[in-house]
């Protein structure tokens, strides 16, 4: 398969080398098992979404394509998604995650002053409600004590939607090609987010006239593509879209119970996705390997990576350690994230903290809830509570995740010990 991978120019150099590694890594395999990776690096200041990467890449893409954002980690089959797309002639298809009931009420503990929802309205199937995917007709963001409208038009076309709100955007989508020919229309002109913007504009666009919606240029490849996939399909009971549902828009649903899928769009889902990928069972359809992992009541429950040192009466308890990492005497350490490379100084008491490549935690240090940034020190009795902290030349924005859009990529090393986060855009074609 081929993957565009799209991230700024100033991470180029570390993206190049993850790619290098993986190109490494498929020496010996059969070329139908092999991945072309084609980085490209864009310049920051010519980007303010999602949505202007796809127009400066649009000359590469030259067939329908999934577009993955760079934060998201799933085991969900992307077949499945495609199964759907091609099924549905849909013009594009999302990947949409059921959230448990325990997610939903962290979720509002967490924003209870600024509450935002995402209502999503879906059709499901009429002769077997159990299918995991849906017609997608309705998207909304508001605040939670806020009304929301449902055009009469809407209710009249598709009177048994559905409107969910504990369903969260996986930011995977399947596009068809001809959708990158209305990037440049006027009223899409404007728009620079595929989630937010771009998205919901599809939504809306269904079941009204085509010429109302679709420039003329625009229309004739739409036709093209639906006699081609009404060809391929002529043996099947599918009915063909009539003339008025030229958009057409859907989901797949993964349940709450079923595959692990989650963004690591923020520093609290970073830290809080090491802790799930770290205890996951392993099988056949992960990409990772069983970490190597020590046991015992100092170590509890906790991941480490290779080559580690620890002194004498280290307490580890729920953590994810990477390589190289050194944790001395009489520390004690809580649901921490350490990257490789990371010091910890004699009788350092460390909570909820994220410690970046080649940091330093000198002695009697406490910290809690805070976040240290690639080779920063923190000096010797530090009381840290609720910090950024950060040397001069590092800035705090480093780990500001919101800051970078798309935000980061996910890969995990060999044994499977932590999360390596860079920033950075798929896109398979």
């Amino acid at each position: 398969s081929s993957v565009l991978l799209v991230t700024f120019q100033k991470f180029e150099t570390k993206v190049r080398r993850c790619v290098d590694s993986l190109v490494q890594s498929q020496v010996g395999l059969d070329s139908e098992r092999k991945m072309a990776v084609d980085l490209i690096a864009l310049s920051e200041k010519k980007v303010q979404g999602t949505l202007d990467i796809l127009r400066q890449i649009k000359h590469k893409l030259f067939t329908d394509f999934i577009l993955i954002s760079g934060d998201l980690v799933t085991e969900a089959s992307i077949h499945h998604l495609a199964d759907v797309h091609r099924i549905k002639d849909s013009t594009v298809t999302l990947l949409l995650k059921e959230r448990t009931e325990e997610e939903m009420k962290k979720y509002r503990k967490e924003n209870k002053n600024n509450e935002l929802v995402n209502y999503f309205g879906v059709v499901r199937n009429k002769k077997n409600k159990r299918e995991r995917y849906a017609r997608l007709v309705y998207r909304k963001t508001a605040l939670a004590d806020e009304s929301i409208a449902i055009p009469k038009t809407l209710l009249t076309r598709e009177p048994g939607i559905i409107i969910r709100s504990n369903l969260s955007d996986s930011n995977l989508y399947l596009f068809r090609h001809w959708i990158l020919d209305l990037l440049d229309e006027e009223r899409v002109a404007k728009m620079s987010s595929i989630q937010n913007d771009f998205i919901p504009y599809l939504i809306k666009m269904q079941y009204r006239e085509p010429g109302s919606v679709l420039p003329e240029i625009v229309l004739k490849r739409v036709h093209s593509d639906r006699l081609e996939t009404a060809n391929s399909m002529s043996a099947s009971k599918e009915q063909v879209p009539c003339d008025d549902d030229i958009v057409r828009c859907f989901s797949f649903i993964i349940p709450a119970s079923e595959s692990y899928c989650r963004r690591a769009n923020n520093v609290q889902n970073f830290a809080t996705m090491n802790h799930e990928i770290a205890v996951l069972p392993v099988a056949s359809s992960t990409p990772w390997e069983c970490p190597q992992s020590l046991s015992g009541k100092k170590f509890s429950t906790s991941v480490i990576g290779r080559d580690c040192k620890f002194g004498e009466n280290v307490n580890l308890k729920d953590c994810v350690i990477g390589n190289h990492c050194q944790i001395l005497d009489g520390a004690k350490l809580n649901r921490c994230v350490l990257m490789d490379s990371v010091t910890v100084g004699s009788n350092c008491t460390i909570q909820n903290s994220i410690l970046c490549h080649n940091s330093m935690i000198q002695d009697n240090c406490n910290l809690n809830n805070c976040q240290v940034s690639y080779g920063a020190k923190v000096s010797k009795g530090s009381r840290l509570i609720n910090e950024a902290h950060h040397q001069d030349r590092y800035l705090t924005r480093e780990l500001d995740f919101d800051h970078f859009k798309p935000a980061c990529v996910h890969k995990t090393s060999r044994s499977r010990n932590r999360l390596i986060w860079t920033r950075c855009l798929y896109l398979l074609n």
